[in-house]
């Protein structure tokens, strides 16, 4: 998640598989959901701020190198 939400003054409202989570501001959004979810919208409502989130999928990226390790028996190379 972006540090962009340490900046938001107003209520911040979050919602992640459809639950309901309030926040007095960005900054304790940021603190307290930390960078395991994207952004999927942002709406600003009543000085409020919602936002839907996603919990971000496992790192993809570390589970095909760590596949081709135990294939290949190294590194992958990237050039």
């Amino acid at each position: 998640m972006t540090k962009i939400l340490e900046k938001i003054e107003s209520e911040v409202i979050c919602f992640i598989n459809g639950k309901q989570y309030q926040y007095t501001n960005g900054k304790e959004a940021y603190q307290q959901l930390t960078n395991n979810y994207s952004i999927t919208s942002i709406k600003a409502f009543n000085n409020q701020i919602i936002l839907n989130l996603n919990p971000k999928e496992n790192n993809k990226e570390q589970d095909w190198q760590e596949e081709y390790k135990k294939q290949f028996g190294e590194e992958p190379s990237f050039f």
